[in-house]
């Protein structure tokens, strides 16, 4: 990822809590052909033991890519997207002679994969993935067990050890202080959930 240094991640710990933040990820494997192929999933951060962790459909052909790495030794990379949104040449204290452009968090991810068929580990995976996110009460433990048991036998999990992290928070730190007081007013006002968030996230930058 193209990083110029004023949009560079203060430091991994940064970087790691956009990831735990934003867990649907897009996860990117090359196999042995030269072929990227890549899924849209959520991904869970273990931080303590720095790997990433999740599940796809068997059927999936980054499964059978994923498992190729794996054999090879070769690194995969997981993408994790923070707030984000346009902005608006028309917020700066200067208007004339500047560009719309785009702020954003990101965080890319890489690691050598190990796949995962053990049929008590997978059910581990999506049982912690559910109680991430469920909040209306649905558990796994409920279902009954032969349910379970199929849906188990046709995914593939994997672990991620991760070997680096890369993280951009591009959050106007490149504009003077004005400019910045005007594009946080200009997103704060369009009152969009997405600009709230990127307001957000660009005040929390500066801290």
């Amino acid at each position: 990822m193209y990083v110029p240094p004023a949009f560079a991640s203060p430091d991994d710990a940064a970087t790691a809590r956009l990831v735990a933040e934003n867990g649907f990820a897009i996860l990117v494997a090359t196999g042995a052909d030269g072929v990227p192929v890549a899924a849209h999933i959520p991904i869970q951060h273990d931080a303590a033991r720095g790997v990433l962790i999740g599940h796809l459909a068997g059927p999936n052909p980054l499964a059978d890519t994923m498992d190729d790495c794996a054999r090879a030794g070769r690194e995969v990379l997981a993408i994790f997207q923070g707030a984000h949104g346009y902005v608006s040449p028309s917020w700066y204290a200067a208007k004339k002679n500047t560009v719309p452009t785009w702020n954003y968090a990101a965080a890319h991810v890489y690691g050598v994969p190990t796949m995962i068929d053990d049929a008590t580990r997978l059910r581990e995976i999506v049982d912690a993935l559910a109680r991430q996110y469920e909040t209306h009460g649905w558990t796994l433990d409920a279902q009954d067990p032969d349910f379970v048991d199929r849906m188990l036998s046709g995914i593939v999990g994997f672990e991620i050890a991760i070997s680096h992290l890369e993280g951009k928070f591009k959050m106007s730190q490149n504009r003077n202080a004005a400019d910045r007081e005007g594009v946080l007013a200009g997103l704060e006002a369009s009152g969009r959930p997405d600009d709230v968030r990127l307001a957000r996230a660009m005040r929390d930058a500066r801290r």
